[in-house]
């Protein structure tokens, strides 16, 4: 059983945004992904889950940037698990390219749901898994909580056709794509994200609408999504950019 799990990925034209920069929506799928992988390959994938009533929900995700993969670039991403802190299993991933240089590291925290009941779930992983990566951390994870922005912007976003995964609710990265598509394209233009957060507190289903709220804080923007019909925040997220 393998302790890390690495795969090759070429971007394509449809990866990329307006600048050539991979868009962090899509590198999100490719977390999602590769994630998805090694957990098969350690029985904990989706099917096995499947099949005991479970299913992985993304909790929370830090990503650092040092620099952006461009069409046509070939990148290695590498995972790994971290075992669990209490309810929330922790996953690194590592971003390479072709030469080996860092390109994008990020951690991740994951709660395993009973699809029956809807509440956590804790499963031990393989105690040789656990041991090998002890201490390999890709980031170090912040330990304050997100706090709520004023809401000096507000945006309302219904949730559409496809927003939705295979669990019959708003896929992770689609939240990251609300978020990066509430600045506007010649702020994009201007900067890139260094550093991003999202912490995801509620699912998101079919006929809701979320309310985003974005407010600036020194150099950082900090949103915040808000179900409308039931007044319940989904998600928070933080958000870093540094001149393009």
């Amino acid at each position: 059983m393998l302790p890390t799990w690495k795969e090759e990925i070429t971007i394509r034209s449809f990866d990329v945004d307006c600048q050539n920069r991979l868009q962090i929506s899509n590198l999100c799928s490719f977390f999602q992904e590769v994630a998805e992988h090694h957990a098969g390959h350690m029985g904990f994938g989706f099917t096995h889950m499947r099949k005991a009533g479970l299913v992985w929900v993304l909790s929370r995700l830090e990503i650092t940037f040092s620099a952006y993969p461009k069409w046509g670039d070939t990148i290695t991403i590498e995972t790994w698990p971290m075992g669990n802190e209490r309810l929330y299993y922790r996953r690194e991933f590592l971003v390479t390219g072709k030469g080996g240089e860092k390109l994008i590291a990020a951690t991740s925290f994951w709660l395993l749901i009973n699809l029956q009941s809807r509440r956590p779930k804790v499963l031990p992983m393989p105690y040789e898994i656990d041991e090998q990566n002890t201490g390999r951390y890709a980031v170090q994870a912040m330990t304050t909580a997100i706090p709520s922005p004023s809401p000096e912007e507000t945006v309302i976003v219904p949730v559409k056709y496809g927003d939705l995964d295979i669990n019959q609710h708003v896929n992770n990265a689609r939240y990251v794509y609300w978020i990066t598509d509430f600045f506007p394209v010649d702020f994009h233009v201007n900067h890139r994200i260094e550093f991003f957060r999202i912490d995801i507190k509620q699912e998101v289903k079919d006929n809701e609408s979320v309310k985003i709220t974005k407010e600036r804080k020194a150099s950082e923007y900090i949103l915040e999504g808000r179900i409308c019909n039931r007044n319940a925040i989904c998600f928070q997220a933080m958000v870093s950019f540094r001149d393009a």
